[in-house]
C-alpha cells in the first residue's frame, strides 16, 4: 500500500532514491535531470519555495532562492537584459 503522508525531508529523500533508480536504468543524464528536476520544483512548491514566472506575473522580484538556478548553470533575464547579439 502506498504512503498516504510525507513530510518534506521524506520527499527530498525519495527523490534522491528516485534520481538514482533514474540512473541505474540508464536513462541519458539530461533526461533524469528532466524527471528529477521538475519532480523538486513540485516539491519546492509545496514547500512554500518555489513561485511561478510567467507573463502574468505582476511581482517580476528575482527568485527566492537563486542559487538553484545558479546551480544549473541558467541566467535570469528581466525586461532590462538584453539577449547577446
Amino acid at each position: 500500500m502506498a504512503k498516504e503522508s510525507w513530510t518534506l525531508a521524506e520527499l527530498h529523500q525519495a527523490l534522491q532514491r528516485f534520481r538514482a533508480e533514474a540512473e541505474r536504468a540508464g536513462l541519458k543524464p539530461h533526461t533524469v535531470d528532466t524527471y528529477v528536476g521538475r519532480s523538486e520544483q513540485f516539491v519546492r512548491w509545496l514547500a512554500g519555495d518555489f513561485t511561478f514566472r510567467g507573463p502574468n506575473e505582476v511581482d517580476r522580484a528575482p527568485m527566492r532562492h537563486s542559487h538553484h538556478r545558479e546551480s544549473l548553470g541558467r541566467q535570469s533575464l528581466d525586461a532590462t537584459d538584453r539577449l547577446p547579439g
